[in-house]
């Protein structure tokens, strides 16, 4: 820039701008320069962007311009013999041009050696974080894992013991008949939105107490089969309800044959107020993917199914 426009000319800004990459690892990188030029120099402003090129050289064929006496009088031509310029010899490159040739040669040096002063090291952190970033966005999606089934329960047996047996409709009922019928002397009854005839019925917190005491009195094991109507807005309040027996163990009864969201959304709200522990898989033979009950998160028994 001097050599083209001397003094007049300054540089306003130079930026380094790095394009593409990750970080700023892999980009490229340039250099956005602004060069001012005051008015009167003859020669046009650069703009914003520009680049020039250096002058070159050219032989000195035509006369130098007259030069004064000493007193001022007039003008004596003198002739300078024509210059050829060394073909072997170039001028170096001062300004712009030098600048912008040091971009380029940065551009060429290896990055694991940068001449920044700052190392780049494999074993840092951000070169960490940038594999991890990679990986995230390369890697191919892993395929959900199975839920692995949990162990269930061993079914309560004592005298007085109150097995509280949960499903929709009658789901409940030919479950609780099956755990009694494998204790060596049982109880069964009925409670919720399950009705049977010829079983007692448990409604409330006192009608429980009364069966406990009876199954004590006869060392017999209490089997409550209850009914939900539903896994809608009723499904809370029922459970609720089931809540105030206070029974020693609680199981769920399922149909695997039904949508997983559906039984899982009734299966929510009975356990948002009622303590499961297991779940009691039936109508496996209906269905192709009866480990679906494993998502439930609970211990799953086939045993009492069907």
């Amino acid at each position: 820039m001097l050599a083209e426009h001397g003094t007049r000319a300054r540089v306003v800004s130079v930026e380094q701008v790095t394009t593409g990459g990750i970080h700023g690892f892999f980009g490229h990188r340039h250099f956005e320069i602004t060069v001012e030029v005051q008015d009167g120099s003859g020669v046009p402003p650069l703009h914003y962007g520009q680049v020039h090129e250096a002058p070159t050289p050219v032989a000195a064929s035509s006369p130098e311009p007259a030069r004064r006496g000493s007193t001022g009088r007039g003008p004596t031509a003198q002739k300078s013999p024509a210059k050829h310029p060394a073909p072997a010899q170039r001028l170096p490159k001062t300004g712009l041009d030098a600048l912008l040739d040091g971009a380029d040669d940065e551009d060429t040096v290896s990055y694991s050696v940068p001449d920044d002063g700052f190392p780049v090291s494999t074993s840092s952190r951000e070169f960490a974080n940038i594999l991890d970033e990679l990986e995230s966005v390369t890697a191919p999606v892993a395929a959900p894992q199975p839920h692995r089934p949990l162990p269930a329960p061993k079914l309560l047996a004592a005298a007085g013991d109150l097995v509280l047996v949960v499903g929709l409709g009658m789901d409940a009922l030919d479950v609780a008949r099956a755990m009694a019928g494998s204790v060596s002397k049982a109880e069964l009854a009925a409670s919720g939105g399950l009705d049977s005839p010829g079983l007692a019925r448990i409604a409330d917190r006192r009608d429980a107490l009364l069966a406990r005491a009876r199954g004590v009195e006869r060392n017999e094991t209490l089997f409550v089969a209850a009914g939900i109507t539903s896994g809608g807005v009723h499904a809370s309040a029922q459970a609720t309800a089931l809540a105030q027996l206070r029974a020693d163990q609680v199981w769920a009864v399922v149909d695997a044959t039904r949508k997983p969201d559906d039984t899982a959304r009734w299966v929510r709200k009975v356990s948002s107020v009622v303590q499961l522990d297991a779940v009691v898989g039936i109508q496996r033979d209906g269905t192709t993917t009866p480990e679906t009950l494993n998502a439930l998160g609970l211990p799953v028994s086939w045993e009492y199914g069907n």
